[in-house]
């Protein structure tokens, strides 16, 4: 299910009309980690995936819930920031539309985030 959810997102959107400027992420590591050899880790190990919404679509659809029939409603938590509470809206509004998957939103101060979840 977590690659499913993580396929359906469409990442450059996200960077094209929220947060201008920055990278997509495709794996854990960022840009300009640096090898023991100099070289950059990213440049080297390139992508781990892409968007793939007939993948997610698929993988959803072999778990049991084709279309998103029958998925639990999910709550997305993030902290509070009003940058955050877009990418959680997009997020919320592509696996809608993508994999019929209803998402609640929930945020957090900060510390209380860190407090409830670290």
């Amino acid at each position: 299910m977590r690659r499913a959810l993580a396929l359906a997102i469409d990442r450059r959107a996200i960077i094209d009309t929220i947060l201008a400027g920055q990278k997509p992420a495709y794996v854990l590591v960022p840009y300009g980690m640096v090898q023991p050899d100099g070289k950059d880790f990213r440049e080297v190990g390139g992508n781990y995936f892409a968007e793939n919404l007939a993948e997610a679509q698929r993988l959803l659809a072999e778990a049991g819930y084709p279309e998103g029939k029958g998925f639990p409603k999910l709550t997305l938590l993030y902290n509070t920031s009003e940058g955050h509470k877009k990418i959680a809206e997009a997020i919320q509004q592509m696996w809608k539309k993508n994999l019929g998957i209803e998402v609640g939103l929930t945020n957090q101060e900060w510390q209380v985030y860190l407090k409830m979840n670290g």
